[in-house]
């Protein structure tokens, strides 16, 4: 059903594109092609090397503005979109890439179930095609991942960290995105910083069943060889990254209740607890995070809440855990991170420099501890 033209929020569709000249014109012709009328399309050129800015400013529509980056960032990520923003007028925004298709209704399907459902992040289904277009019979809700399921189902995917979501085919509220922190040097889980940000910031989450872009696969994208590897690398670093957002911006008691139903600590809280879910979001990624990054990241949170008095007693008084629990932990669960440099503090691999780490830590934390009863005992004869 067609949107009345006088109720069509304007759409601010962002497209970036580095080194695009073979794809970047069926994915701008594409968006020009919608039967949405009230969009704007922002091509951002990432310092681009080939024939694709001269492919970009050749098209004319007065509908496209044109932002071009000084230099290139080294690889895609938020900090593309941010550049959007900046420029952007929308009610709404698309995020889209330079080699895939947005078919001609896929604006006005995800528009109309926004505006239906009142959703911060609506969702519609892609097909997966080839270099030619030609479909490969994969459908992302039906292959790769569901829709439909509530945000606390998909929160808890991310927080292990699983991409659930198909990129090609969001769409966004430009209000929700004014509340989230933007992780600009991540790029493997680029996208999952920013869902897990909106939902974090209780974005209401919407999911259309209907096919509104096509994802084109070649051996260019992140998931060519070059780009794994290049993951690889960078892995350790983003989930510790990613995983931060958690504590730094946790949810409510309530919805971290529902987000880890079988943690016994999640079960403890209540309405005077929204000043522990940090603490009870890294006790769980420390105990059962999916890798070294994440661990790590959740076990530095924990020392850092240990460094307050006020909240050591509060935890022991809560849940009966101090200190020597996290020690405990590090010992029953060690975390090896490999580094694979050739010339890194003398030779040294990374995973003794953090096993140093931690005996420095833990006897930081003896120390103090050992001060502390000191004094006390010192209070008591005095």
């Amino acid at each position: 059903m067609m949107i009345p033209k006088t109720k069509q929020p304007l759409v601010s569709v962002i497209l970036s594109y580095y080194n695009d000249s073979r794809f970047l014109a069926d994915s701008v012709r594409s968006i020009l092609a919608q039967t949405y009328d009230n969009f704007e399309c922002i091509l951002i050129n990432h310092a681009s090397t080939d024939e694709s800015r001269r492919i970009a400013h050749s098209f004319t529509d007065a509908r496209i503005k044109h932002v071009d980056l000084p230099f290139n960032y080294g690889a895609s990520g938020n900090i593309l979109v941010l550049a959007g923003l900046a420029v952007a007028r929308g009610e709404y925004i698309k995020l889209f890439c330079a080699d895939d298709i947005l078919l001609p209704e896929g604006l006005e399907v995800l528009v109309q179930q926004a505006l239906f459902s009142s959703a911060d992040l609506v969702f519609g289904d892609i097909s997966f095609v080839d270099v030619s277009k030609k479909l490969l019979n994969i459908n992302y809700f039906k292959t790769r991942f569901p829709a439909g399921e509530s945000p606390i189902f998909y929160l808890r995917q991310l927080l292990c960290g699983t991409s659930c979501f198909p990129y090609p085919g969001n769409l966004i509220k430009r209000s929700v995105l004014d509340k989230i922190d933007f992780d600009v040097v991540s790029v493997g889980v680029a996208d999952m910083n920013l869902w897990a940000g909106i939902l974090l910031a209780g974005g209401k989450l919407s999911f259309v069943q209907e096919t509104v872009a096509l994802y084109r696969v070649h051996e260019n994208q992140m998931c060519g060889i070059s780009q794994k590897e290049s993951i690889r690398k960078r892995l350790c670093f983003e989930d510790v990254v990613f995983i931060q957002q958690f504590f730094d911006r946790p949810p409510s008691w309530k919805m971290v209740r529902n987000l880890l139903p079988n943690d016994n600590f999640a079960q403890l809280l209540g309405p005077e607890d929204n000043d522990l879910t940090s603490f009870v979001l890294a006790h769980y990624v420390s105990n059962s995070g999916m890798t070294a990054g994440q661990v790590l990241a959740a076990r530095v949170f924990l020392s850092r809440t240990l460094r307050s008095e006020t909240m050591r007693r509060r935890l022991e008084e809560r849940f009966s855990w101090s200190i020597k629990n996290l020690r405990d932990d590090i010992l029953a669960r060690p975390v090896y991170v490999q580094y694979s440099g050739k010339d890194f503090a003398k030779d040294l691999p990374l995973s003794v420099l953090c096993y140093c780490f931690f005996r420095k830590l833990m006897f930081i934390l003896t120390l103090r501890d050992w001060r502390h009863r000191r004094q006390e005992k010192k209070n008591r004869v005095l």
